[in-house]
């Protein structure tokens, strides 16, 4: 009795080490698992939980990102002015198109993923959330959240979005006394739209383009946008494209204003330039 009680204390014994060698282990893999992650992500805009960041890029991907790449802030600003999104049921407006971001919040954050673009690598993406407002269903003026993923790959832009004017106060606050007026984003993250997950964007869908708008923006899936000719844009507006008639790149120059890929002001400009190369 008592020699089995010694070989049941010893395999107890040895189970106890054994489990806490290999806890120890998967620490360590976790550890250098999240260094390694961290030390890939950065942050290039940060104000509460609104957001640009660098992160790893979504494993597999079919191809490379083409990271650093180098756009002007009104390409896109242009690009991101193009996304109006279409409402279901909507009872506040006759208007049921509304664009993605207001002018404020478009410029924030193109002026911030111009930043990122320029700094991340073939193994990077870009990930962000803002707050914009809208024309909201329940009490007119609305503040909601946008946030996405974005990476430049086979010479296309694109564009995921993850949340889609979702309401930046928890549903306490229309629920309780208290009315909590911030999420927890520790609990509840931002949605940043993923290449093998579709997100779920209630009530609202990205508009589909049309026209001669498909031959410029392409609708991926219900929440993926891409922009297939911005290379054109951008050599227009860095004078890469001189070896063109001043006639063709005027025509150019008027196909990308007319898809709104140039601002007015770059119209002009550019327009200016090209006739001052003459």
């Amino acid at each position: 009795m008592l020699h089995k009680k010694q070989l049941f204390i010893s395999r107890l014994f040895i189970t106890i080490v054994l489990t806490t060698a290999l806890l120890n282990l998967s620490g360590c893999i976790n550890t250098a698992t999240f260094s390694s992650n961290k030390e890939q992500s950065k942050v290039v805009w940060e104000a509460r939980d609104q957001f640009v960041k660098i992160v790893p890029t979504e494993k597999p991907v079919q191809q490379p990102n083409q990271h650093p790449f180098t756009f002007k802030s009104a390409t896109l600003i242009a690009a991101l002015e193009s996304i109006e999104i279409s409402r279901k049921g909507d009872l506040v407006t006759s208007k049921t198109t509304l664009p993605l971001l207001d002018k404020k919040d478009l410029d924030r954050l193109a002026k911030n993923l111009t930043v990122a673009f320029a700094q991340a690598t073939s193994e990077q993406d870009i990930v962000f959330a803002v707050h914009t407002i809208i024309n909201g269903y329940k009490f007119g003026l609305e503040k909601v959240s946008v946030s996405g993923r974005a990476f430049y790959a086979e010479n296309k832009l694109n564009i995921i979005l993850g949340d889609l004017f979702v309401s930046v106060l928890p549903e306490e606050f229309y629920t309780t006394k208290v009315k909590p007026t911030s999420i927890d984003r520790s609990i509840n993250p931002h949605k940043l739209g993923s290449r093998t997950i579709l997100s779920n964007h209630k009530g609202y869908s990205i508009k589909p383009p049309k026209g001669t708008d498909r031959a410029i923006i392409t609708l991926e899936r219900e929440d993926w946008v891409s922009f297939n000719h911005l290379a054109q844009s951008i050599a227009i507006q860095s004078g890469q494209d001189n070896n063109k008639t001043t006639e063709e790149r005027l025509i150019s120059l008027k196909k990308l204003r007319d898809k709104k890929l140039v601002s007015k002001e770059e119209y002009r400009t550019i327009r200016e330039k090209i006739l001052n190369d003459i």
